[in-house]
């Protein structure tokens, strides 16, 4: 148990005079609201929180500086992509040509002997 008041807000003649029961209580109630206001100080830049558990009012995060390199796949990386099956071991091809533009609605044939290559292209 304390003897001395565990806040300067309380004086210590009225301490004295609480019951050491009461003084036990006030004293644990002051060291958790002491510790929740220590993890409700905590955001992202202090503590390994994730950025979006931030409150409104946290600084904004310092934006990051450009490493020279471009978004997405880097050059020279090799892909993780599907392997193409042996042709003795496929039973039969299908072609898939669309029937008109994804991007303008113009119709489309199929017979184009040099397509453009991507969606979006027109």
């Amino acid at each position: 148990m304390r003897d001395l008041p565990p806040s300067p807000d309380i004086p210590e003649d009225d301490w004295a005079a609480t019951p050491a029961t009461v003084r036990v209580v006030v004293a644990d109630l002051l060291d958790r609201v002491a510790r929740l206001e220590e993890q409700a100080n905590k955001t992202s830049r202090t503590s390994s929180k994730p950025p979006s558990s931030d409150p409104p009012s946290a600084p904004p995060r310092p934006p990051r500086r450009p490493s020279g390199r471009a978004s997405g796949g880097q050059p020279g990386h090799a892909g993780h992509g599907r392997v193409p099956l042996p042709a003795d071991r496929v039973d039969r091809v299908v072609d898939v040509k669309p029937d008109g533009c994804a991007c303008c609605g113009a119709s489309l044939t199929g017979d184009d002997p040099t397509p453009a290559g991507s969606v979006g292209s027109c």
